[in-house]
């Protein structure tokens, strides 16, 4: 989940589409594809991750455009900044670049540990439907997601545009 920014609650969800079946039914198979698919965190997800504690501080930014040789002051090496800001730079680049093979190269990971999963459903007593059940009353089917939240208001309170909320 980590690797992929999953989702917690949805890929929970998702879990309890498999089967304690040892073969891959198309449940299974509909399971994968959601946490391969739409449980990964969208590209701006992966992009926003890749950003240099440089970059977040404007007046370190600031200093480097017009006064490089004054962070030595902050005891930080103009050099050193400049290559950590080109090295996120150049990851946020392989990731517009590859995103969609990235996100497919989380479909192995996943097939293992399902794999490891399914076995240890199938020593469980409760049904499949009992562990949906149970699975799905502990995870709630929506969530208000920050992001979006924030994205909301700013728009509601900015440009009195209210069509995130109607």
């Amino acid at each position: 989940m980590e690797t992929c920014m999953s989702d917690f609650t949805n890929t929970f969800r998702d879990l309890s589409l498999l089967s304690k079946d040892a073969d891959m039914t198309e449940s299974d198979q509909a399971a994968l594809q959601a946490l391969c698919k739409k449980n990964t965190a969208p590209k701006d997800g992966f992009l926003n991750d890749k950003i240099s504690v440089f970059e977040k501080d404007a007046q370190i930014m600031q200093i480097l455009e017009k006064a490089p040789q004054m962070l030595k002051m902050l005891g930080l090496d103009p050099n050193r900044v400049h290559a950590d800001i080109a090295r996120v730079k150049k990851e946020r680049d392989e990731i517009e670049e590859n995103y969609e093979g990235m996100v497919e190269g989380f479909k192995d990971p996943w097939v293992q540990w399902i794999t490891k999963y399914k076995q240890i459903l199938s020593k469980q007593k409760q049904t499949d439907e009992e562990r949906r059940e149970k699975m799905n009353r502990a995870n709630p089917a929506f969530i208000l997601r920050n992001y979006l939240m924030d994205e909301a208001i700013t728009k509601a309170e900015q440009k009195a545009d209210f069509s995130m909320v109607e």
